[in-house]
């Protein structure tokens, strides 16, 4: 059974009321995600919508793909791009290092289930699943490294150890290029991967994608098709300056009409805020220009102009227009306007997103007003952990289910000692609170009858008690700890894989360490387990 979002922490009350309570979030989305009723009319408006740059399009992405040999799926998808009655399942993420965290595999897995799903159910239409390459952003620090379980089930971070990391670098992330460092980052791979029947492979695959002179951008890029293109995937790289050219449209009109941007996205942003968070902190401009090789924020200036913030430059807005029709290449859009993009580009029916897209998704639907665009269906993508057969015998030692490891969360420790101790400390730390509360409640009424101003100081006597007994409680836990040493570190270990750093393994576990134990095809028991349509935290057991 899969756990509920509000069950498990970390998880924002927006996204909780998305997936559990949608009618309180649907004025600020297109269309409920569960109710197929209202998708027929959805696509007949994104399909019927005007997109005169979609002949350019598919000759953009073919020959994106000239260097490669797309399967007989993906191939057949590229012959649809242009075609009226195609619609896309769309997603899209960082390019992390080795591709990133398990999120991002369970997002390309969620669009590429949908899809098949939507094609099956509506045959009028063709559905390809499209992964948006998510390179223009600046923030190397985020995409870098690596991450791992050692064999005591502790995150292991590996470092790209590349000058460029540096925090005073804004350069366009895709486009930096590895240099001889990355040896070193596969020699600690090597080191840190406990040897198995698979590793061989894996190494072999890795480094196929990443080695000096490759970019951050091609890489990824290299690894997915590898992994995921039998299934049809089209892998899109919008830092591709013929796309720019296609995107110069929605640049002038951002530039031209950035105020009355602005105010919509701070007041819908206001009014997220009376309940939930906004998301994203709005900015004045919802775009980014390079100058020297480096990303900029533009903003406006007190002369009528743009400046780059952090950065010595100004121009007029004509001068902006310029630049746009010239060199489009130097603008790219902030996370607002991205979505704007990449729907001005393609018929987007569904995007798959995860808790944060989904935040940042309410406070753009203003956007695609402004732009004239239909937006489209937010998706939650998938959500899982991966439990080892090891993760859960240790569980059922202590009469735990997996599921129940998220809702005890840090309580765990304790919870099992309850069950493995013959004392119950717990249990008596429990009825001695209890016993002292209830004494002095009725030492409280009874002192109030002779004097009400001594029954208040019961109050404050009581306090102390509770305190005591609390010290004394963390203490006798603490011995009993030590006293059960081999049971705490089992079930230390067990939270470490299933909330590495105190997070969901989901957003910090890299694939790469499940492939290597257990081979390349674990990726097809993911996609035979994973369902794509269970809105809750999903358990996956390996080994």
């Amino acid at each position: 059974m899969p756990v509920k979002f509000s069950e498990i922490d970390g998880f924002s009350k927006l996204y909780t009321d998305y997936i559990e309570n949608y009618q309180k979030l649907s004025n600020y989305f297109a269309a409920d995600y569960r109710q197929a009723e209202s998708f027929p009319a959805l696509f007949q408006k994104i399909a019927a919508a005007q997109r005169p740059h979609a002949a350019a399009l598919k000759q953009i992405i073919t020959s994106q793909y000239k260097k490669l040999t797309p399967s007989l799926k993906t191939f057949h998808n590229l012959n649809l791009l242009d075609k009226k009655n195609t619609l896309f399942v769309t997603t899209g993420q960082q390019l992390g290092m080795f591709g990133g965290p398990l999120y991002t595999f369970y997002k390309t897995i969620t669009s590429i289930k949908l899809a098949e799903q939507l094609a099956s159910e509506y045959p009028e239409y063709s559905f390809i699943p499209l992964f948006w390459l998510e390179g223009d952003d600046h923030d190397i620090d985020e995409v870098d490294f690596v991450q791992i379980f050692d064999e005591a089930g502790q995150t292991v971070r590996l470092l790209y150890p590349s000058e460029l990391a540096g925090p005073d670098k804004r350069m366009t992330v895709g486009e930096i290029r590895f240099d001889d460092q990355i040896y070193q980052l596969f020699d600690e791979l090597d080191k840190n991967l406990r040897n198995t029947d698979f590793k061989e492979r894996l190494m072999g695959l890795l480094r196929s994608a990443y080695f000096p002179g490759n970019s951050f951008k091609e890489a990824f890029k290299a690894l997915m098709f590898e992994l995921f293109d039998e299934k049809g995937l089209i892998i899109f790289d919008p830092i591709d300056p013929r796309v720019k050219e296609l995107l110069k449209p929605v640049f002038k009109n951002e530039i031209e009409n950035y105020r009355t941007h602005m105010e919509k996205l701070i007041r819908v942003s206001a009014k997220l805020d009376e309940e939930y968070h906004a998301q994203v902190k709005i900015r004045p401009v919802n775009l980014f220009m390079k100058q020297d090789n480096e990303r900029f924020a533009l903003e406006p200036d007190e002369n009528g102009g743009f400046r780059l913030r952090r950065k010595k430059f100004s121009a007029s807005k004509e001068e902006l227009f310029t630049a746009i029709e010239n060199n489009p290449g130097l603008f790219s859009p902030n996370v607002l306007l991205r979505p704007v993009c990449q729907d001005f580009l393609f018929s987007t029916a569904f995007y798959v997103g995860g808790p944060g897209e989904v935040s940042y998704f309410a406070q753009v639907s203003v956007l695609y007003e402004e732009f004239g665009l239909q937006m489209p269906v937010i998706y939650p993508r998938a959500s899982a952990t991966i439990f080892e057969k090891s993760i859960v015998n240790t569980l059922s030692k202590f009469g735990f289910t997996p599921g129940e490891v998220f809702i005890l969360g840090d309580g765990l420790i304790e919870a099992g000692l309850k069950q493995v101790s013959e004392l119950n400390l717990a249990g008596h730390f429990d009825r001695t609170t209890e016993t002292i509360e209830q004494t002095m409640a009725q030492l409280r009424t009874a002192i109030a009858s002779v004097d009400k101003t001594i029954a208040d100081a019961s109050e404050t006597t009581k306090k102390k008690m509770l305190g005591y007994l609390s010290e004394l409680r963390t203490k006798a836990t603490d011995a009993e700890k030590r006293k059960h040493e081999t049971s705490v570190r089992q079930l230390t270990k067990v939270l470490s894989v299933v909330f590495p750093e105190k997070s969901l393994q989901e957003r910090e576990i890299s694939f790469i360490y499940f492939a290597n134990k257990y081979g390349l095809d674990t990726l097809k028991q993911l996609f035979n387990e994973l369902k794509h349509d269970e809105f809750g935290h999903q358990i996956i057991t390996l080994g």
